[in-house]
């Protein structure tokens, strides 16, 4: 008899673990409810900043060590050349790259 108890216990434990509480993967939870969006309480704050929120943004550097000039040649629409044409605007964006590390390795 406690035998039988004794599987139907380990039988228990075992329809009773899902990705939670054992190392099984999300998809084989068979008696988890899935949440979707939808069923979270949405927000009364919209998307983005919050107002009276200061924001904060990466400062340019005054010397960067390459400058690439973006300059259309020819019209995207019409096809027509702007070479002759006096550029009367222009945007400036900087990407700022981490070099890869190269490691020196000592063995004494």
């Amino acid at each position: 008899m406690n035998d039988a108890k004794e599987e139907i216990r380990n039988l228990k434990a075992l329809l009773n673990q899902n990705s939670q509480n054992s190392n099984k993967p999300p998809s084989t939870d068979i008696f988890v409810e899935k949440k979707t969006q939808s069923d979270e309480k949405k927000s009364d704050r919209l998307p983005g900043g919050q107002k009276r929120h200061p924001g904060s943004t990466l400062n340019t550097f005054n010397s960067p060590n390459e400058i690439v000039i973006n300059r259309l040649y020819n019209c995207k629409h019409c096809g027509h050349s702007l070479l002759e044409i006096e550029t009367n605007d222009y945007e400036k964006r900087q990407e700022v790259d981490i070099p890869i590390l190269n490691f020196i390795v000592t063995e004494e």
